[in-house]
């Protein structure tokens, strides 16, 4: 695996090698839905494995390429009702979705490909705080591509720069399940890739409400800040 701060700097290396692997050989529970667990896959043929339903016996095509984990260089998280002022708040170390105050974070990332590498697969990758109260009800996000400049410093919720929907797939989101979440945004990356300048910038968006919402950590600390994992030959 590579891992790259903000800054861009690597500081680990490994690569997940494995004869004989082979593509997804089924597709999403529905076309644009990511699963959490095995029973989101229909049956005992298949099971989940970050977010895809593989089938049983495959070898993910992720097993055969190269992990490489991208920091943010920037993160903001905005909501209705917080103070309107840009700047006039502390970063936000954690972001909480299903509020009927909405919520959306902002990253950005500084994302150095070569140009003969193929991207087999994309994920943001983000933590939930476990020992933040949640109602049981579900969450689901997705991603978005960012089309403006933007700063933390000066977003607010009237403040903020616009988003543009890829129709990237959704992700559901239980307290009950796992802490790790993980959204598809390979469409955006390679949208990315074939000319749009400058960083990777993209918003975390959701759907659903719920009396408490689900909390996220947006720094590194007791659990891990929001991560862009790249699998690529």
């Amino acid at each position: 695996m590579t891992r790259h701060s903000g800054a861009g700097a690597a500081v680990a290396l490994a690569a997940l090698a494995l004869p004989g692997a082979v593509a997804f050989t089924s597709c999403l529970p529905s076309p644009q839905r990511m699963c959490t667990a095995t029973s989101d896959c229909g049956g005992g043929a298949s099971s989940c494995v970050a977010g895809r339903c593989i089938a049983n016996g495959a070898v993910p095509a992720i097993s055969t390429a190269r992990r490489v984990v991208f920091e943010p260089v920037d993160v903001g998280f905005v909501q209705r009702g917080a103070a309107d002022t840009p700047g006039a708040l502390a970063p936000a170390t954690l972001a909480t979705f299903g509020r009927s105050s909405g919520g959306r974070i902002f990253l950005r990332f500084d994302v150095a490909l070569r140009p003969e590498e193929t991207l087999v697969e994309a994920f943001l990758a983000m933590e939930r705080v476990p020992d933040v109260a949640a109602d049981p009800a579900e969450i689901v996000l997705h991603a978005a591509h960012v089309l403006d400049r933007w700063d933390s410093r000066r977003l607010s919720w009237a403040n903020q720069p616009r988003v543009e929907e890829l129709g990237l797939p959704q992700t559901p989101v239980l307290p009950a399940a796992g802490t790790r979440v993980r959204l598809d945004v390979r469409a955006l990356l390679e949208l990315w890739r074939r000319g749009r300048p400058g960083d990777v910038s993209l918003a975390v968006l959701s759907d659903g409400e719920s009396a408490t919402g689900i909390a996220f950590a947006l720094t590194p600390g007791r659990v891990r800040g929001p991560e862009l994992e790249l699998y690529v030959r």
